[in-house]
């Protein structure tokens, strides 16, 4: 839809094309309990301001640059209470402004969240990061964006920090941007590896010893209990992360194995 001021869209279920939704330029529109799957992008917002989008579903939109939702140039809209699963990308968010993301569920994406530097005054709290390959990607080392609200942050699954207050928050910091999330933003390929044990031993080591200056979302108020996925999930037949990773793994093994053989090989011929 371009140019449509004051629009609802509820109840549509939008399947196998380019967008599922499309607004530009745009201003004080709504969609509410839509599910979008299979599409090159379930919601595609631009040019846009007051967009309140509410309990929609996208799921399984896959390729090359797929996204459950991207915002290009979108302000001061509302992003509350969706389930984004098993996409490519589940947010791309891009030059855009004084949004509010808060209490969805990110489960299972390649990229949960994609949070470009040309963002500024956006507000993410309350959301569940569950299981993504890469819960969160940025692209700059200053964020201008918040990751809290109050003193609520959002749950990670990845978080291993405790709650000795017993507040409901951890008590140390979580910072979503290992090296090894660096070294896949910079060569993707590298994402075959994401759950090897040459993986996992760089993110033990970096975490020590930090060394790589890189992007990194820093949440000071993880929340220790997911609160959002219940609803959506329950039912629902998704693959688990750990299926998902030993089919990684096996393929890394193969990768890794079979690159041996070949440099065992090559020495054997060239070292006679």
């Amino acid at each position: 839809m371009t140019i449509h001021d004051k629009t609802v869209v509820t109840n549509n279920k939008i399947s196998g094309i380019r967008y599922g939704l499309h607004y530009m330029w745009s201003m004080t529109n709504s969609f509410k309990h839509n599910y979008f799957s299979n599409n090159v992008s379930g919601a595609a917002i631009m040019f846009s301001k007051r967009i309140n989008m509410e309990q929609n579903i996208f799921e399984n939109n896959r390729g090359y640059r797929a996204f459950g939702m991207f915002f290009q140039t979108v302000e001061d809209s509302i992003v509350e209470n969706n389930l984004f699963f098993n996409n490519s990308i589940g947010i791309n968010s891009d030059l855009s402004r004084g949004n509010i993301f808060r209490k969805n569920t990110i489960v299972q994406n390649d990229i949960g969240m994609e949070v470009l530097g040309s963002n500024w005054d956006d507000v993410i709290y309350e959301n569940s990061f569950i299981d993504n390959l890469q819960q969160v990607l940025v692209n700059e080392i200053t964020i201008n964006d918040q990751w809290y609200y109050g003193n609520r942050g959002n749950y990670w699954s990845d978080y291993s920090g405790i709650d000795i207050e017993k507040d409901g928050t951890g008590d140390t910091e979580h910072h979503s941007g290992s090296a090894f999330d660096f070294f896949m933003y910079k060569y993707p390929h590298f994402r075959l590896f994401v759950e090897s044990p040459t993986a996992k031993m760089l993110q033990t080591v970096d975490k020590m010893f930090p060394v790589i200056e890189r992007a990194e979302v820093v949440d000071p108020f993880p929340l220790l209990e997911d609160l959002n996925s219940r609803a959506f999930l329950e039912g629902m037949e998704t693959e688990t992360s750990k299926k998902a990773g030993m089919i990684t793994f096996l393929v890394s093994l193969v990768v890794v194995l079979l690159s041996i053989r070949l440099l065992v090989r090559l020495s054997t011929r060239f070292g006679r």
